[in-house]
């Protein structure tokens, strides 16, 4: 899958990449990457599941959504189970994400970190 999310900043139309999302050195991916994780395992993703997949990286995780709710992460077949278990889909929610997120950012006011002036 693929997804495209923007953010308006300055008057313009800015493509965001995940990392535009959080504060620059911060351990982001890990705390994406544990949240999934632990999601699909009680999803009983196959590969996660059973031990061949650990963790997930920048690109495991490129196909993201911004909602009020939290981040949604879309996997399609094949990446993190057999192509047989379809799909799969986690949100994170803004709050298991406070300590890495960029207040400035495009997710400060939506995660209530960010007074949004």
């Amino acid at each position: 899958y693929m997804s495209s999310n923007y953010w308006i900043k300055d008057g313009k139309p800015y493509l965001l990449k995940l990392s535009d999302l959080f504060l620059q050195d911060s351990d982001y991916l890990k705390a994406l990457s544990d949240y999934c994780m632990n999601d699909l395992r009680k999803q009983e993703a196959g590969w996660v599941v059973d031990g061949q997949l650990k963790e997930l990286g920048a690109d495991d995780m490129s196909a993201f959504a911004i909602s009020p709710m939290g981040i949604s992460i879309a996997f399609a077949p094949y990446a993190v189970g057999s192509y047989a278990e379809g799909p799969y889909f986690v949100t994170v929610p803004y709050s298991a994400l406070k300590e890495v997120i960029d207040p400035a950012g495009p997710l400060g006011k939506l995660a209530g970190l960010s007074s949004g002036k």
